[in-house]
């Protein structure tokens, strides 16, 4: 016996409201900045940040050149450099070129498997969700506060179960983007199950 996913409406609420209930607080985690340029075809790619074996980057977010990876090995110390990964299609090689330049800097999404390598923006006040009822069937959106970045760069939004500490619990991709002064940030989250 096998299933396929959600079926009634009753169970995607129920597991939209649970998400709602372990994830109360939204932060901010920094950008990757990408050391240097990868060609279509390339093997790996050089960041700035810790990354480890399962964590998601997703390069150039609501770029055309949009790519996603799976990390599947990493070395260094920082930098560090992912000699392994994987695609959403399944390739093992770069499908798009990204550069360090362009109109996110080399800046790109960091999706951390854990919090090992979770990169909290520092100084940031975490904000409640205020995770709204599930409408349509399965789907919440949080109208939370605003976040005050102060002078970094961003790659992702986090949900914690806590406003200090606490247990990291999911991250989502956002255009990578350099604060090079405190700016305001009011972030939305939508989250579906279906």
């Amino acid at each position: 016996m096998g299933a396929t996913g959600l079926v009634t409406d009753s169970a995607k609420n129920d597991a939209a409201n649970n998400y709602a209930t372990v994830g109360p607080y939204l932060t901010l985690f920094r950008a990757l900045q990408l050391a240097s340029n990868v060609a279509i075809g390339g093997t790996s790619f050089v960041v700035d940040l810790s990354i480890q074996v399962g964590d998601i980057v997703v390069f150039d977010q609501s770029l055309s050149t949009q790519e996603q990876v799976a990390v599947l090995a990493v070395s260094g110390s920082g930098p560090y450099t992912c000699t392994s990964f994987q695609t959403t299609t399944g390739s093992t090689t770069f499908q798009k070129a990204h550069v360090t330049t362009g109109p996110n800097l080399g800046l790109q999404s960091h999706l951390p498997l854990n919090a090992t390598t979770a990169h909290e923006v520092a100084s940031i006040t975490r904000v409640a969700a205020n995770w709204g009822s599930p409408s349509p069937a399965g789907v919440i959106t949080s109208s939370s506060g605003v976040l005050t970045v102060p002078g970094q760069t961003i790659g992702s939004i986090a949900v914690y179960t806590a406003s200090t500490a606490g247990t990291y619990k999911d991250s989502t991709a956002i255009p990578g983007q350099a604060y090079t002064i405190a700016g305001t940030y009011q972030p939305v989250w939508v989250e579906t199950f279906s």
